[in-house]
């Protein structure tokens, strides 16, 4: 258990070198007749919002490693997201895809995902985590072991 939460913390330190990338362009005002958001960005692919950040958020628990998707908007942002994690090593192989809407309030940062996995000596793990309004890519952010 003791050397589970260690790799955890070093591959967490590790990590945490690691910075996000986001693109951000000007953001259109939707007309008022598409009502929110989130309608105004489905109707329009080519649509950037500015200020939009995503993050993939490392926290070693007592079982292994918490990875969460956080999203963060200066204006109030809408799309869809998908955050793949796949790991492989002693501990054993696993994938996770998680994905759907999401919502940003301006201003506010906002947990889109999480999942949870035990980690152990030698495993190897890689997050990914994309924000997109229709086919655009908005946002983007990669973590590895």
């Amino acid at each position: 258990m003791t050397k589970r939460i260690l790799a955890s913390v070093v591959l967490s330190a590790l990590l945490a070198a690691c910075s996000a990338t986001a693109r951000s362009a000007t953001a259109e005002t939707p007309p008022p007749e598409m009502g929110s958001i989130g309608e105004a960005v489905a109707a329009r692919s080519d649509v950037q919002i500015e200020g939009l950040r995503c993050e993939i958020r490392l926290t070693p628990t007592r079982n292994g490693l918490r990875i969460e998707a956080i999203g963060r908007s200066d204006g109030a942002a809408a799309g869809d997201y998908e955050l793949v994690v796949t790991k492989t090593g002693p501990s054993g192989d696993s994938d996770v895809v998680q994905g759907g809407p999401f919502e940003l309030a301006a201003g506010r940062e906002a947990s889109l995902s999480a999942t949870e996995f035990a980690v152990a000596r030698g495993d190897r793990y890689r997050a990914r985590l994309v924000l997109r309004a229709g086919s655009d890519e908005l946002c983007r952010d990669e973590r590895r072991s």
